[in-house]
Order: structure tokens, then sequence, then C-alpha cells
């Protein structure tokens, strides 16, 4: 009897430490989307660097831009990005909404949407525009136990599925905009 209450109680411990440890490590990565979403109001690429691993690669949806291949490559393309709206004295907005993660032994994936707005100058009179996607983000754990980037990819889709995806619990779900009228 005695045998099978500390089974017991071992197996809720380690179910107690396995979901707290689970919770932590969403935590960290939802903190990701958020350092993104900073980046993005601010149009500063060199937060976006600290997110990415030495090895990390970003395939992004343009057929003009190459894989860009490490921290330094990565910042150049989101920089390039960021420069082109500063020099129109624009804005942009973004958002997240996680709508899986797989946990793998050593690696972490997501798989969402995204939705962009682009703000012009207000002088311009031009409108909002809106830019939306899918994207797969793979994440692994370096030696200090941060979650990094390691392979980050997007592709376009329509705003609808941004806006049509629901809330998983603990994981990131961005409620920053509202569809445009």
């Amino acid at each position: 009897m005695r045998l099978f209450l500390f089974v017991c109680l071992c197996t809720i411990s380690l179910s107690a430490w396995s979901d707290n440890h689970q919770r932590a490590i969403d935590k960290q990565i939802n903190q990701s989307y958020v350092e993104f979403i900073r980046a993005f109001d601010q149009l500063d690429a060199k937060p976006i660097m600290k997110m990415y691993s030495p090895t990390a690669r970003y395939i992004p949806e343009s057929e003009q831009a190459k894989i860009a291949v490490g921290p330094k490559e990565i910042y150049a393309q989101f920089e390039k990005f960021f420069k082109r709206i500063r020099h129109n004295n624009g804005k942009i907005k973004a958002d997240f909404r996680v709508q899986d993660r797989q946990y793998n032994i050593g690696s972490i994936n997501d798989i969402g949407y995204y939705l962009i707005r682009y703000y012009p100058e207000k002088s311009t009179g031009e409108p909002v525009v809106e830019f939306a996607g899918k994207f797969v983000t793979s994440y692994t754990q370096n030696k200090q136990r941060q979650w990094l980037i390691t392979i980050d990819t997007n592709s376009k889709s329509a705003p609808r599925y941004y806006f049509e995806a629901s809330p998983i619990k603990n994981l990131y779900y961005g409620n920053q905009f509202k569809p445009l009228k």
C-alpha cells in the first residue's frame, strides 16, 4: 500500500512539474511575439537579431529575397523593410495568432497567422494597407536555456484567416486588430 501511495505522489508531482515547465516554455516563446510587435512598432530591427540562433534561417515570402542566414542577414532584411517605412514617414503594426505549437525533443514549432498594417503618413491621404500571411517558426534551446528561432518562414494569405483564427490555450493570440471597414 505504501508503495502504491508513493508511486501516486511521484506521478502527481511529476505531472505538476511537467505542466509548470511547459507553461514556462510557452511564456518564453509567447514573449517572442511581443518582441516582434515592439520591433515593428518602433521600426527597430536590432531586438529581432537577439531572437535568432547563430545558425538561423529566415525564408521570406518575397520571390525577390534570398534565404537569410544568421542574425546579421536576418537583421539586414528587416532593417531594409523598416527603412522604407521610415523613409515614407509611415508606421506599421503587426500581430500574430498561433494556432498550433508542436513540442519535440529539443525543438518547438509554432504555426499560425500574422497580420501587418501599414499606416501611411496622414498628409498623403493614402489608405491603410493590410498584409496577411501564414507562418511556421521553429525554436531550439541554447546552453543558457533561451528558446531561439532557428527557422522562420512565411507566405501570403487572406486577412480573413487571421480574423477567423480562434485562441488556443497557452498560445500567443494577438487581439490588436479589428477588420478594416
